[in-house]
């Protein structure tokens, strides 16, 4: 990233995570009300148990009645009919989860009679899934559905706001700017968002599914973790800073000059916290109540009807936010930049489109 703009008139540091003011879209209440309590997440992903077999005890005594010489032939018999339940055993698959540090990883007996070998497969975390199938559906959303969706039909109660400074750039190219925290409600909100503007422009690698804290205001929001993620364009860079977990833990420190931008244009604290380009500032586009009691596959599926609330707020949303990516990379890809829906937000944020 660039030099950016730094401090011109020094002031107090912020505290990223100060609660906002009461009125949306700074809807968090007085600082100490509610941030102080600790939660575990509401999402997890643990290795099915399997019940080990249970020994079979066979009689060794005679039946009543019956001599040695005439059970002669018994004991070879249950003999033999063990070592046959023995192998019988081995042959059969079992698979068994073992969880390590880098995942899980599936062990799984051969089915090939008599051999015990095993093969091992490791498998992706759960919540990588998860994403991985949520974005599928995301990135398979028509233009069509942007197009219908507009500016949102009321539902985007906060579009950005433009500003002036020195342009962010990174790697030659626009650099948007994430700040946030996973327990944050409204940061999961506008996760979808961001998600769905900028699959347009490029592609994500390591997304991961969460959700907000569970005791807050919109509890167990959605969200997408960008923590960890890869974001490969040709148009433009994009950098998340994810500060705490969900439990307030600490995760990622921004850098000096993200520190900067943060103080200066967001003097509140507020996340979530979206520079693009150093041009244009979101936040909260959207209530996280519109979220309220939908599954990840639920809103997904919704994206294609323009009439779901769900399907305005982050459609619209994400209209807004690829006008104002749009702007920053001289409108590339041409198709999503002249696209009506993004058209419609550019104007009603007085974007010239050529």
């Amino acid at each position: 990233m660039s030099d950016g703009p730094e401090n011109e008139n020094p002031q107090e540091s912020v505290n990223p995570f100060q609660p906002r003011p009461p009125s949306y879209p700074n809807p968090y209440p007085p600082s100490g009300d509610i941030y102080s309590a600790q939660s575990q997440s509401p999402y997890f992903y643990s290795d099915p148990n399997f019940q080990t077999g249970q020994a079979t005890n066979f009689p060794t005594a005679f039946p009543p009645g019956q001599t040695s010489n005439q059970a002669t032939k018994k004991p070879l018999f249950l003999i033999l009919s063990v070592l046959g339940v023995l192998i019988i055993i081995a042959g059969i698959s079992v698979a068994i989860y073992q969880s390590d540090r880098s995942g899980s990883t599936l062990i799984v007996a051969t089915t090939t009679y008599p051999t015990n070998t095993v093969a091992k497969t490791t498998l992706p975390n759960f919540s990588e899934i998860t994403a991985s199938i949520i974005l599928a559906k995301i990135e398979a959303v028509p233009i069509s559905a942007y197009n219908a969706v507009g500016t949102g039909n009321g539902q985007v109660v906060a579009p950005p706001s433009s500003i002036v400074g020195t342009p962010l750039v990174k790697n030659g190219k626009p650099e948007i700017l994430f700040m946030g925290a996973l327990w944050c409600p409204f940061c999961a909100s506008e996760s979808w968002a961001l998600v769905a503007a900028l699959s347009r422009f490029g592609t994500f690698k390591g997304l991961r599914t969460t959700y907000s804290i569970s005791n807050d205001m919109y509890p167990n929001t959605p969200a997408f973790d960008f923590h960890s993620i890869t974001y490969t364009s040709p148009y433009i860079s994009f950098s998340a800073v994810v500060m705490q977990n969900v439990n307030h833990s600490f995760l990622m420190s921004p850098t000096r000059q993200e520190n900067a931008l943060f103080n200066r244009y967001d003097s509140k604290g507020a996340i979530p916290f979206v520079d693009i380009g150093n041009s244009w500032l979101s936040f909260a586009e959207y209530s996280p109540q519109v979220l309220s009691n939908l599954t990840f596959a639920g809103i997904a599926n919704s994206l294609l009807y323009a009439s779901q609330p769900e399907t305005q707020a982050i459609l619209g949303s994400a209209n807004y936010l690829s006008a104002t990516i749009c702007s920053a990379d001289n409108f590339q890809p041409i198709a999503v930049c002249t696209s009506s829906g993004v058209v419609s937000a550019a104007v009603a944020l007085g974007i010239h489109v050529p």
